[in-house]
């Protein structure tokens, strides 16, 4: 009895031990329309720390992709979508020992002190790794999404009413010089 328990133990041990060695992290799946996934960095330079093994999505609309820097500003990344270079992310014109300081993406984005970006995919499935070029020393983080493609019909809607509002003011303006 006692040999077999051992046995057990053994194999158990040992089953262990040959899954963690064949283990291997799966990419992260970016859902769409699904807010910000954060990424991050050790090393000053190459392939991004977390999640190892990139982001993955799977669209059937079209899609844009957004990706910031975060923390503080300096860093500059490639995205690389399927296997080839579809965004280089230049260094802004700030320090890279700035004292600014933004952790939100959301305000990050669009803020010409921060790398960020926005770029178009069509319907698909996609592998999307990023590679940091020079990063702030002792690491970073940046953050990514997929987010919608305005239908054409809301841009036409969004457009009218926006003609409307005009058309409305002159109306206004005309009346107000006649009197």
């Amino acid at each position: 009895m006692k040999t077999f328990r051992r046995l057990v133990v053994a194999s158990a041990a040992l089953l262990f031990v040959m899954q963690a060695l064949t283990a291997h992290a799966a990419p992260v799946v970016l859902p769409y329309q699904g807010g910000w996934q954060a990424f991050d960095w050790i090393n000053q330079t190459g392939p991004i720390d977390f999640p190892p093994d990139g982001f993955v999505l799977n669209t059937t609309q079209p899609t844009f992709l957004d990706i910031t820097d975060v923390g503080i500003p300096g860093d500059s990344f490639d995205v690389i979508v399927s296997g080839s270079i579809n965004a280089i992310f230049s260094t802004p014109d700030v320090p890279i020992f700035s004292t600014l300081q933004v952790l939100n993406p959301d305000l990050a984005f669009g803020n010409p002190s921060f790398s960020w970006g926005r770029f178009a995919l069509g319907p698909g499935s996609y592998t999307i790794n990023i590679s940091l070029r020079t990063g702030s020393p002792g690491g970073g983080s940046g953050f990514i999404r997929a987010a919608a493609v305005p239908e054409p019909a809301t841009l036409i809607l969004l457009s009218t009413g926006v003609a409307g509002i005009v058309v409305g003011r002159r109306r206004r303006r005309r009346i107000n010089v006649s009197r």
